[in-house]
């Protein structure tokens, strides 16, 4: 008896921020600053870099557990060029100490594209970490700075990675 009731005092701590979890939607801005690749394989040199400055939109739906300053979250996250999107599934992690805001998130394996060009699927053995900080601008406004790379699981030769600065919108639902 002992046991079975361990069992339920455990199943009910684990499942109780998911309880009090909810639907989350991110929207913004990602502007390029700086898009590198570097040579993993080749010769020493200078990465070579790529001017950007044109704002890339995105989305996110996500499950949000809240658990105080830390956040845990799972869902979809999305990138447009108007004409063709990208979606992958993520995982965040996300610390708020107010006014400040870090995440950390990563997702990719397994992307959907949709738009005027086609849809379909795509199955990459690609990962794609990324790390976040924002200046909160009120209740949902986020203003700060990222960076992204992507990492293929099997054979990768070059390491590229973007800069960005970012204007976020986060609505609970």
């Amino acid at each position: 008896m002992k046991k079975l009731s361990l069992l339920f005092l455990m199943l009910a701590l684990i499942a109780a921020p998911a309880a009090f979890a909810q639907f989350r939607i991110d929207v913004g801005f990602n502007a390029p600053m700086l898009i590198g690749i570097e040579n993993l394989d080749g010769p020493e040199g200078d990465p070579v870099e790529v001017p950007s400055f044109i704002p890339l939109p995105f989305g996110q739906i996500s499950y949000n557990m809240d658990l105080g300053a830390l956040s845990v979250g799972a869902g979809l996250r999305a990138y447009t060029l108007i004409i063709e999107s990208l979606a992958w599934p993520c995982a965040y992690v996300e610390f708020d100490v107010d006014p400040v805001v870090i995440t950390l998130s990563g997702g990719g394996g397994f992307f959907l594209y949709f738009g005027v060009l086609g849809n379909g699927t795509l199955d990459m053995h690609m990962f794609i970490p990324e790390l976040m900080a924002h200046f909160k601008l009120g209740k949902f406004t986020r203003l700060g700075i990222g960076g992204m790379t992507f990492i293929g699981l099997e054979n990768q030769d070059v390491f590229p990675y973007i800069i960005y600065g970012s204007l976020q919108f986060s609505f609970p639902l």
